[in-house]
């Protein structure tokens, strides 16, 4: 739990947060996957057929290391796209500069660093995501 205070007020100390009801909160925008804006392609069938589209996406995380993300993704199945809400949670840790997420069960969900307030980490299909503060 000291790393999740530790975290929140060293990103305060260099943004102006929005703050939410309940424990102190942090939100963060994804702002791009590999390097690209979104929406962003982040999976393809080797036939075509099925693609996945992130479409947005909202990290917030509170001072006593929980995190959630709420954000959406577009699949399209022979032509036809479906919207689809993608949702996670669970706890995280940071120890300037690293920083893991994990699921409820344990599972790392994202393993990166905090770099000026953002977050860039890995997911397990080795994608990078960048999580830029809510400004």
């Amino acid at each position: 739990m000291a790393a999740a205070v530790l975290t929140l007020g060293a990103v305060a100390a260099c943004h102006d947060p929005k703050i939410l009801s309940g424990p102190q909160a942090l939100q963060f925008s994804l702002d791009s996957i590999d390097g690209h804006a979104l929406p962003y392609e982040v999976s393809r069938s080797a036939d075509g057929s099925v693609t996945t589209v992130v479409t947005d996406m909202v990290l917030t995380i509170t001072e006593d290391a929980k995190w959630h993300s709420l954000g959406h993704q577009t699949v399209t199945t022979n032509g036809v796209a479906q919207q689809q809400m993608l949702q996670g949670s669970g706890s995280y840790v940071v120890h300037d500069p690293n920083a893991t997420f994990r699921d409820a069960n344990g599972n790392i969900v994202w393993d990166g660093e905090v770099t000026n307030g953002d977050f860039r980490v890995v997911n397990a299909a080795a994608q990078e995501y960048y999580f830029a503060l809510k400004r």
